[in-house]
């Protein structure tokens, strides 16, 4: 049967087309058909809870801000393909046609992988390949301001001081790292088939989080909640650090991006939605549909919450939950979004380096 598109499709592509070349001016985020409240707070939809999980008891509720309280209608499991804007121009900052995948910064100097490690000054500069001992088919940077850390395609995780080439193996997993997080003192390691591992910054046995769910092995990221690990795979997973089983965050079903800010999970969707999760997976919030592709990168300083799909930008007031087609016409499909300080957001491209979004 051919595919249809409905009214909010049509009408989100028609507002697409039209702000192609606009600022990031806010605007109100239009109430799904099923949503008759729109913000009013006594009309705000229940949260979807996660099951097993423990429900509040009587004295234990706290009275929060509920969001926008709209309703994210079923996924009926269809992913359509991203729109590719026109070409603009932007800032050159950054040089070098390369892939931004992970972003990490020590000290002044920013790192990428771009099938081997690259780096360059935050100040802006071209793009060099940074040799490392040992280091081989990298996949995954963290850093905590000081250190840079990497997982790799053979599973290893590694600790790098580029100024003197030098490294360290911290451990060696079952299967190729696909996330990888610094906590305190401790590394948060997604694996391709063998789930979450924890690993000393300084090396040591690593520790295997606990699951009884075969589709949580497959981690494709991850992030961090102030007690769980979330992981990204067939939905959203919240994995308890103090050692109780992962279990399915509530209505995460198609998600594609996610991110945290001060233990407080982000999420894209296969079908342009934005959720939030402020108690560490228990129940999701709807925060409203951006577009009707998917969400492919998240990026947030805890006041605006970036997301783009195809070669476009978004963002969203987690205030006031107005949102913006931010900006269009990137020279390749966006491939991550860093909030570097409050006005400026660094854009990872595919196969078109990296630049900045002027607000």
């Amino acid at each position: 049967m051919p595919y249809r598109m409905t009214p909010r499709g049509l009408a989100l592509r028609l507002t697409l087309g039209t702000l192609l070349a606009t600022a990031c001016q806010a605007a109100p985020l239009p109430h799904p058909p099923d949503d008759p409240h729109g913000d009013h707070p006594h009309g705000s939809a229940p949260p979807v809870r996660a099951p097993g999980f423990p429900r509040a008891t009587p004295g234990s509720v706290k009275v929060v801000d509920e969001g926008p309280g709209r309703v994210r209608p079923p996924w009926n499991g269809s992913r359509k393909t991203p729109i590719s804007t026109q070409v603009l121009s932007y800032p050159t900052t950054y040089q070098g046609p390369l892939t931004v995948r992970d972003l990490a910064m020590v000290e002044s100097t920013l790192y990428t992988i771009d099938r081997t490690l690259q780096a360059v000054p935050v100040s802006g500069g071209q793009w060099a390949p940074v040799s490392v001992a040992g280091l081989s088919a990298p996949t995954r940077l963290a850093s905590d301001g000081q250190r840079l850390f990497a997982g790799t395609s053979g599973g290893q995780v590694m600790g790098l001081d580029p100024a003197n080439g030098q490294s360290a193996t911290l451990a060696t997993l079952p299967s190729a790292v696909t996330g990888l997080q610094v906590g305190q003192n401790v590394l948060w390691v997604g694996t391709e088939r063998d789930g979450v591992y924890r690993v000393p910054v300084n090396g040591g046995t690593p520790e295997a989080l606990v699951t009884n769910e075969s589709a949580a092995r497959r981690v494709q990221d991850l992030t961090l909640g102030n007690q769980v690990v979330f992981t990204l795979g067939d939905r959203l997973w919240a994995w308890p650090m103090d050692g109780a089983p992962a279990r399915p965050v509530p209505g995460s079903e198609g998600a594609t991006a996610l991110t945290s800010h001060r233990g407080v999970l982000y999420a894209g969707t296969a079908d342009g939605w934005l959720l939030r999760s402020r108690d560490q997976g228990v129940t999701t919030q709807a925060l409203g549909q951006m577009v009707d592709t998917p969400l492919e990168t998240l990026g947030t300083d805890g006041a605006w919450l970036y997301s783009s799909s195809g070669n476009t930008a978004y963002m969203l007031d987690l205030k006031r939950y107005t949102y913006s087609l931010c900006h269009a016409g990137f020279p390749a499909a966006v491939t991550n979004l860093t909030v570097k300080d409050g006005a400026t957001v660094l854009v990872g491209t595919r196969t078109r380096g990296l630049t900045t979004m002027p607000r």
